[in-house]
C-alpha cells in the first residue's frame, strides 16, 4: 500500500479518505476496514478535529499511536501517547479519538484562541458539556505532556465564579425537591474519613451512596484530582459509593444529574437485603 499517497489524500480532503480512491491504489473495501479495526489508521488531534467538523484552517493530518517503535509516514505527524480504548470511538467508518480527547488534545498543536473556540462551539451545540471535557482533562493532566498548560488555560478562561458552598447545597436539595427525589442526610461522618474527623455533604445512609458537591474553581478541582479520588477509593473499600458534582453539572446537566441519581438509588436499594431474610 503507498502510505504517502493516502496521507497526501487525505490531507486534501480534511482527513477522510473515500473507498473510491483507496480502490484507485489497489486497497480494496476489505483491506481498509482491516487497516481501521486493527488501529492502525487512527486519527488523532487535527486529522480526529476534521471528522467532527471543528472550525479549524489547519488540515494537518494526525495520527495517534501507542509508545515504542519508529513511526515515520510523509505528509503525516505522528504522536505517540497513551490511548485507553475508552478514548476511541468510530465515526464515520474511521478510528478517532474522542471528542472530548480530541479537544483537550488539541491543545498541543493550536492556538489558545482556537482552542476556545472549538471548545465552546461543541458545548453550545450539546456535542460534549465543559464537565466532561474537564473529567478528560483530568485524566491526561499529567506533567509534561505538551500542550497540557494550553489546555488548562483556555479551560480557566471557561470557568465562571462559583456559588458560595452554602447556596451550591441549597441549589442541590431545591432539584431534588422539584424532581421528587429522596432526600440526602447533610454533613455525615464516617469513622474511615480522617479519623472519623472528616465530613461528606450528602449521605443516603440506607443506599450507601455519598453526593460531594464541588464548588472550586477549575485550578481548585485540577489540584484536587488525586487527592479526591483516593478518598473516594477508600469509600470503596467501606461499601460506600461516592458521586461527585460540580457547579457546572449542577448548572447545566441538572436532567441528567435526576436521572442518575434515580437510577443510583434504586440500584442500591435492590442490594439492600429484605428484612425478613
Amino acid at each position: 500500500m503507498d502510505a504517502v499517497s493516502v496521507a497526501r489524500h487525505a490531507r486534501a480532503h480534511h482527513c477522510v479518505i473515500v473507498q473510491r480512491f483507496l480502490d484507485s491504489i489497489g486497497v480494496d473495501s476489505s483491506r481498509a476496514a482491516s487497516e481501521v479495526r486493527s488501529g492502525r489508521w487512527p486519527l488523532g488531534l487535527r486529522a480526529a478535529a476534521r471528522v467532527y467538523n471543528l472550525p479549524l484552517s489547519d488540515l494537518a493530518l494526525d495520527l495517534a499511536v501507542p509508545h515504542g517503535g519508529t513511526h515515520r509516514l510523509a505528509g503525516v505527524t505522528i504522536h505517540q501517547t497513551v490511548l485507553p480504548d475508552a478514548h476511541v470511538t468510530i465515526r464515520g467508518g474511521w478510528r478517532v479519538t474522542t471528542l472530548e480527547r480530541t479537544l483537550v488534545d488539541l491543545g498541543k498543536v493550536i492556538p489558545a484562541n482556537a482552542l476556545q473556540r472549538c471548545i465552546e462551539d461543541q458545548v453550545v451545540a450539546r456535542r460534549t458539556t465543559m464537565a466532561r471535557v474537564e473529567s478528560m482533562f483530568g485524566e491526561l493532566a499529567g506533567r509534561g505532556r505538551p500542550g497540557i498548560a494550553r489546555t488548562r488555560l483556555v479551560l480557566a478562561r471557561l470557568d465562571p465564579e462559583p456559588p458560595s458552598e452554602s447556596e451550591l447545597e441549597a441549589r442541590f436539595i431545591r432539584l431534588l425537591k422539584r424532581h421528587g427525589v429522596p432526600l440526602p442526610h447533610r454533613q455525615v461522618s464516617f469513622e474511615w474519613l480522617q479519623g472519623g474527623r472528616g465530613r461528606v455533604d450528602f449521605s443516603f445512609p440506607e443506599r450507601k451512596l455519598v453526593v460531594e458537591l464541588d464548588g472550586r474553581r477549575f485550578h481548585a478541582r485540577v489540584a484536587a484530582f488525586e487527592a479526591d479520588r483516593r478518598r473516594d477509593l477508600i469509600g470503596l473499600t467501606h461499601g460506600v459509593d461516592t458521586v461527585r458534582i460540580t457547579h457546572r453539572q449542577l448548572e447545566t446537566e441538572s436532567g441528567f444529574l435526576v436521572a442518575s441519581l434515580r437510577q443510583l438509588i434504586a440500584a442500591s436499594s435492590q442490594l439492600q437485603p429484605h428484612p425478613c431474610e
